[in-house]
């Protein structure tokens, strides 16, 4: 979240407005989480003018100093109240008289001569105009119903960062969207470069990474309808259907909605009740039961209502059709399979019996209008030269629906099954057509349709916990104080098998759950953690941040040939070889983050790749150490503070102890002592995955970190334990 100050520069009548900032302003933003601040922080060339109008519309909240008569703050003020109709502060030092047409206007005074005084009060002040939505400005006040400047032409994501986020959508590289969505905390273009990420995260089906992202947003922008129907979608995904609810009412509260966008509304208004209705029936332990208690439902008369109110806001949104007609159909199934159970939902008898021609005479006028609306938009891709493969799952659905041959329905959805297809679509078809089959309707359709499904669509994959290790290099000849020896690779060798070994143990106990290995592959720690992995039936995969050829020359070029052999053996034994970046600089859209360089990138890149890979809800975290923390950026101690910050379970091999190195070698000033332990040992962020806390990182509205990314001078030093890999080498 992005805060813009209008302020006076240098002193003028007796203000100075250069400590007012450094002393109440901008310690003020710090606390409520706001990046930002005068146009002096903008780097890029071009004309001030455009960069100040550019913040005043974008800025999610205003801090407006009025305290002498200055006509840059004035007009830059008016400008504020013109386009933006809430979240500006006024403050003001207590000397020149306040202009007329401000008189009235709330403001926090302050004692130009102390003005941390009012750090306090102002830190409120703050809090409460982004926790409320009060208009205060005073142009809308006067003009009910004036909208507001539309932000959205002025939220550009730069080139090269727009190239990134299509490049891990393509790839599908969720731990890099994740990276990404962090790493734009505070920018100018965060809250665009956001909305891009959490698209790409829903496409490549990081549900968990997309709802992050969103909800970064909506803290900003409570009722921005672009974000309220996509939280809506990705709760219903996640299951969490409260929440969904409550994001599709504040979606359906937006000002001038279109007949589309209530059309996607309702009908996943109508897909939440599908699932609830489902719930209910689905224990119980046979048909007869299960169709009373399916037709007993309130939920299903809601999912037939909800659908049908999507197609009729909008007869081209042929989704809510194909599922009105579906769930009539189930619900006219049902009646007539279970008239008793029918009659009871009405008052008598006859009513029933109404209900039900009415039902029947709907289903049979929906087919057709469904059809309709079908071979329109099929008829529309064909001149557009477009495919859409929902339009042909559910032209599918539709034969399933009204043809009695199995066999062309198994052939329709044979044919629209594209390679392209997520394993979520295929488990959805394969959920629909088990809602028949429990049911007991159309049977022998819904067998066809299973039937045809790819195996690796439907089965459940096994649970993944990843083991991401960092650990030291070998030492280069003459290195003055002695870290990783070349004659200690036996030990740590053996020690880090052991360690793997008994972490794989303890994984693998639980029914379904498989360890997932993740490391990069510089000379030492790396390659025996990935050869430790080969001996125990560990899947590995290879993170690499930079280009292959720069990270050979990096990781590799001391040990010539004895080390590249087996760095060319872990890669093709990998299951996977990522690579982050297309050069070895840094991305041109981080420049106004000198202090973060690749290795610190690499390690947070490999946190963000592990818990995207994670279905256990942990990750584990093994780390070759000597317990020196600031021993540079990117190291094994960047990766075990980072990794403790964000939740993962953190366990070291010692390697003074192991080598036998002097014990000054661990020493070193400020390191704290933490406790860690084995794998299961509850030491985590409180924040949980992903999160940072605050005594390392300012985490602000938007989420995430701001300001300073945490470094190894900040790393607890954990005993022997567990922990995750950066693949950057240790300098």
């Amino acid at each position: 979240m992005r805060a813009f100050v209008i302020r006076g520069f240098g002193v003028k009548a007796g203000v100075d407005f250069d400590r007012v900032h450094e002393d109440l302003i901008g310690p003020a933003l710090d606390a409520v989480g706001l990046e930002g601040g005068t146009t002096g922080l903008i780097v890029e060339a071009g004309n001030v003018r455009d960069d100040v109008i550019h913040e005043l519309l974008v800025a999610d909240l205003v801090v407006a100093d009025v305290s002498i008569h200055n006509a840059n703050v004035f007009y830059e003020l008016g400008v504020r109240h013109a386009v933006r109709d809430r979240a500006t502060v006024l403050v003001r030092a207590r000397v020149d008289e306040v202009p007329f047409d401000l008189r009235g206007e709330r403001y926090l005074s302050y004692d130009p001569t102390a003005p941390a005084e009012a750090a306090p009060r102002l830190v409120q002040a703050l809090r409460e105009t982004l926790a409320n939505e009060r208009v205060d400005s005073p142009v809308f006040t006067y003009v009910p119903g004036l909208a507001t400047g539309d932000r959205s032409a002025l939220l550009e994501v730069p080139r090269d960062l727009a190239e990134d986020i299509e490049q891990a959508r393509d790839q599908k590289w969720a731990g890099a969207l994740r990276l990404i969505a962090e790493e734009v905390t505070g920018l100018r273009f965060e809250e665009a470069a956001l909305r891009a990420v959490a698209q790409a995260s829903a496409d490549v089906g990081d549900d968990s990474g997309a709802k992050d992202a969103w909800e970064r947003i909506r803290a900003a922008h409570p009722d921005d309808f672009e974000v309220n129907r996509a939280l809506s979608d990705t709760y219903r995904r996640l299951g969490d259907l409260v929440a969904s609810d409550q994001a599709i009412e504040r979606a359906l509260g937006g000002a001038a909605l279109g007949s589309r966008d209530r059309a996607e509304l309702y009908a996943l208004r109508a897909s939440n009740s599908k699932r609830r209705w489902a719930k209910q029936w689905r224990s119980a332990e046979d048909e007869d039961a299960r169709v009373r208690l399916a037709l007993r439902s309130r939920e299903l008369e809601t999912a037939v209502r909800s659908y049908g109110r999507g197609f009729e806001e909008d007869l081209n949104h042929w989704y809510s059709g194909v599922n009105a007609l579906a769930m009539g159909r189930i619900a006219l199934e049902l009646a007539l399979r279970d008239g008793a159970t029918w009659q009871t939902r009405f008052d008598t008898d006859e009513d029933a019996e109404t209900d039900l021609r009415r039902l029947r005479s709907h289903v049979a006028s929906l087919t057709s209008t469904v059809r309709a609306s079908l071979d329109t938009a099929r008829a529309r891709c064909h001149r557009e030269g477009t495919t859409d493969p929902w339009l042909d799952i559910s032209r599918a659905d539709l034969r399933f629906l009204t043809n009695d041959d199995p066999e062309r329905v198994g052939a329709a959805y044979e044919a629209a099954l594209s390679p392209d297809l997520s394993r979520a679509t295929i488990r959805s078809i394969k959920e629909q057509a088990e809602i028949y089959r429990d049911l007991g309707i159309l049977v022998d359709n819904a067998e066809a349709t299973l039937a045809v499904l790819p195996e690796a669509g439907v089965q459940e994959a096994a649970r993944v916990h990843p083991l991401v290790f960092s650990g030291h290099m070998i030492d280069a000849p003459g290195r003055a104080q002695p870290r990783f020896p070349p004659d200690a690779e036996e030990v740590a060798a053996r020690a880090i098998r052991e360690r793997v070994s008994g972490i794989k143990a303890a994984v693998e106990a639980e029914p379904g759950v498989a360890l997932l290995g993740i490391a990069g592959a510089s000379d030492g720690g790396d390659l025996l953690f990935h050869e430790a992995c080969h001996e125990l039936g560990v899947t590995t995969h290879v993170l690499l941040p930079v280009p292959e050829l720069v990270y050979r020359a990096t990781a590799l070029s001391r040990q010539a040939s004895r080390w590249a052999e087996r760095y060319h053996t872990a890669l093709r034994r990998a299951a996977e070889v990522r690579t982050l970046a297309r050069s070895h600089t840094m991305p041109g859209w981080l420049a106004t983050r000198p202090d973060y360089d690749t290795w610190q990138r690499s390690n947070r890149w490999v946190l963000h790749y592990a818990w995207a890979a994670t279905t256990t809800g942990r990750v584990t975290v093994l780390a070759l150490w000597n317990g020196l923390v600031g021993e540079g950026r990117g190291g094994v101690s960047d990766m075990v503070a980072t990794g403790l910050q964000r939740g993962a379970e953190v366990v070291t091999v010692d390697t003074v102890g192991l080598f036998g190195l002097p014990e000054a070698a661990a020493e070193e000033p400020g390191a704290a002592a933490v406790t860690s332990g084995e794998v299961g040992d509850p030491t985590r962020a409180p924040e949980g995955p992903g999160a940072v806390p605050a005594e390392a990182d300012r985490v602000g509205p938007l989420g995430g970190a701001v300001g300073t990314l945490p470094t190894a001078a900040t790393a607890p030093r954990p005993p022997a334990g567990a922990a995750v890999h950066s693949g950057a080498p240790d300098r």
